[in-house]
Formats: structure tokens, C-alpha cells, sequence
């Protein structure tokens, strides 16, 4: 009689147990039932038996899709997952400049030009995120082009004729940004659009030299994918275009004027490294 209410009691509790498992439902769709111990932002802390043996076990969130909690509230710490974070990003590589080139028949003038369609970027870029895909961005983007020649005459912008062997523009662009990211196991994407200041500079190596400045308005997109290398560091390689133009120059406190607008667009392939709180 004793034996069989034993039975029927370990029939019972297993029957009990079986029932307040808890349900942990991996991205692969595998189904793992146990006992969830903890929950934090990054991890799932959970129990398994078989065989009458328990093995504590340890899995990334990102690679689970949904979990049920059956355990009493005490016995599973469940902290607020974290959703908010700061990303900042440190790029260099390649730029390129947008618009057309207008040959002038001068070999020196028009290679001045072509040499003056590529150039070096760098960009740093600090986002907030208010949850799990948007934020806002603050945004700097430097392009430098430069150009060489040695001897002969040319002209140079049209404001005279001078024995001109190196021009260097740069531009720099400054401002707020709309932020997105998705993120999926290793990698994170981003997407970033902006409207900021923007500052162009011209630099003719005549005697004395001479510098054209303008500032005005421009537009910068941007989209990268970074591989995680830790929970908060990342490479990753990112596409950045500005846009942007004008129609006046200023040189020496005079402002010279263009029927057609000079282009400050341009391109840029970076690889750059990233750190994020969360």
C-alpha cells in the first residue's frame, strides 16, 4: 500500500514537473525545455535533467526567439532588458568626387581636374539609440583632393592666369542624422541620412597664395555592415555619399559668382571600427 501511494506521489510531482517546465525556442527553431534560472540583457541561465542528472547551461539571447517562464517569480531574475545605447564609429578610405568635368583644351588644367576627382575621407559619427532600431546621429565627413603640376601657366578659376603647381579642395560636412540598425547575430547594418553645414576650401599654391572658401547646405546618407568581433567592439565597411553644390566663391573678401553651380558631391568607401554600449 505504501509503495503504491509512493508511486502515485513521484507520478504526481513528475507529472507537475512536466507541466511548469520552462520553454526556451532557439532561432533554429529548436524547442529546449528545462528550468530558466536567470535572465539579463546579453544571456539565458537555464537547468536541463536527464537521466536524473542536471547541467546547467548558458545561451546568447540573440540566438533565441522567444522563451516562456512557468518558474516562480522568485526564482528567476528577469532584468529589464536594455534597449537604449551609444555607437561610435571611426572611418577612413577612398573618396570621389561627383559632377561633371569641363575640358578646357589646357592638358595641365584638365589634368588638374581629373586629379582633383579623387582623394581621401575620413568620418566619425556618434549615434543614441532610443530602442532596438531608431536613434539620432551626429555626423562629420572630410574629404581632401589634391593636384600637382610642375611648371607652365594655367588658369585657375577663372580669376586669372598664374604659374599655378598645386591645388588642394577639401570639404567638411557637420551635422545631425535620422539613425537605423538591425541587427542579426554577427553582424549589425546601419543607415544613417542627415542635413548639416557645409564647408568647402580651395587652396592654389600661387605667389602670394590664394584660398576660395564658401559655406553652405548639404545632405549625407550613409550605410554600413559590421562583423562583432566582441559585445562592443565591431569592423565593418560603410558606403558614405554627401551632396551638396554652390555658385559662390569668396577669395580675399570678394565674392565671386558662377552661372553654373561648382558640385560638392561625393563618395566615399570606408572600413572603420566601431564601439557600442549595448
Amino acid at each position: 500500500m505504501i509503495k503504491c501511494i509512493t508511486s502515485l506521489c513521484f507520478l504526481f510531482l513528475g507529472t507537475m514537473l512536466s507541466f511548469s517546465q520552462d520553454i526556451i525556442v532557439k532561432t533554429t527553431n529548436d524547442t529546449v525545455r528545462g528550468k530558466i534560472l536567470k535572465i539579463d540583457d546579453d544571456n539565458i541561465q537555464y537547468q536541463t535533467s536527464k537521466d536524473n542528472v542536471i547541467t546547467n547551461h548558458t545561451i546568447s539571447r540573440k540566438y533565441v526567439s522567444t522563451f516562456e517562464v512557468n518558474a516562480q517569480p522568485e526564482i528567476v531574475t528577469n532584468e529589464k532588458i536594455k534597449q537604449s545605447s551609444f555607437r561610435l564609429t571611426f572611418a577612413s578610405g577612398v573618396a570621389f568626387r561627383y559632377g561633371e568635368t569641363e575640358r578646357t583644351g589646357n592638358l595641365q588644367l584638365d589634368n588638374i581636374s581629373d586629379e582633383l576627382k579623387r582623394g581621401f575621407g575620413i568620418e566619425t559619427e556618434i549615434q543614441y539609440f532610443f530602442d532596438k532600431n531608431y536613434g539620432i546621429a551626429f555626423n562629420l565627413n572630410y574629404a581632401k583632393y589634391s593636384a600637382t603640376v610642375y611648371g607652365g601657366y594655367i588658369v585657375s578659376h577663372d580669376i586669372g592666369v598664374s604659374k599655378t603647381n598645386k591645388e588642394t579642395q577639401t570639404i567638411l560636412f557637420l551635422g545631425p542624422a535620422f539613425a537605423m540598425r538591425y541587427d542579426i547575430e554577427k553582424w549589425l547594418f546601419t543607415a544613417t541620412a542627415g542635413f548639416g553645414a557645409l564647408f568647402f576650401s580651395d587652396n592654389i599654391s600661387l605667389v602670394p597664395k590664394d584660398k576660395a572658401t564658401c559655406t553652405t547646405f548639404g545632405l549625407n546618407i550613409g550605410v554600413g555592415a559590421e562583423y562583432k568581433l566582441s559585445k562592443h567592439f565591431s569592423l565593418g565597411l560603410k558606403i558614405s555619399s554627401t551632396m551638396g553644390s554652390t555658385k559662390s566663391l569668396y577669395m580675399d573678401g570678394t565674392k565671386y559668382t558662377s552661372s553654373e553651380p561648382l558640385s560638392l558631391s561625393s563618395s566615399m568607401l570606408l572600413a572603420y571600427i566601431s564601439f557600442r554600449t549595448n
